[in-house]
């Protein structure tokens, strides 16, 4: 059997290519800003523990010397080393955490990005294949011809759909 000879292949190709160029570009385009807006809130969090950061570290200094100035014991300045260890150890695992929950949203979005596409693709299909024939109404022979093609294409739809 030749797939090439059958009009209904070329039209759900056709379909495919047309559904393609107008759905892909403002899906990609949502997608891309969505990210930036938190790529964007990770960058202001990261600039902002920077700057409590700097801070911590002035204070930090500033007690430093303060201790030189008093000649208090070192048990002080071992415990003001804890703390600022602390605080670096909690940065980087908020940083951490943030930058997994990034991930794992953007992992979330392209999944339900292919469910809605194969959902779209599908219905498209079925909404040309109804228009091409609106005189006539589509009998159970032509259903499962129709049916039958698309099984065959199975594997060039899926190829299709994971690009």
């Amino acid at each position: 059997m030749i797939l090439f000879s059958y009009s209904e292949f070329w039209l759900s190709l056709s379909f495919l290519i047309v559904v393609g160029m107008v759905v892909l570009p403002p899906v990609r385009q949502h997608i891309r800003s969505y990210l930036n807006q938190g790529r964007q809130k990770i960058e202001n969090d990261i600039h902002e523990s920077d700057r409590v950061y700097r801070e911590a570290l002035a204070g930090y200094k500033m007690a430093q010397k303060e201790l030189r100035s008093k000649l208090v014991d070192k048990d002080l300045s071992d415990k003001i080393k804890q703390i600022h260890q602390a605080f670096d150890d909690k940065n980087k695992m908020q940083t951490t955490l943030k930058k997994q929950n990034i991930q794992i949203q953007q992992n979330l979005i392209l999944m339900q990005m292919k469910t809605h596409l194969r959902a779209d693709l599908l219905e498209g299909i079925q909404e040309g294949i109804s228009k091409s024939c609106p005189s006539k109404k589509n009998t159970s022979k032509e259903i499962q011809h129709f049916l039958k093609v698309l099984h065959e294409n199975k594997e060039q739809l899926r190829f299709s759909l994971k690009r």
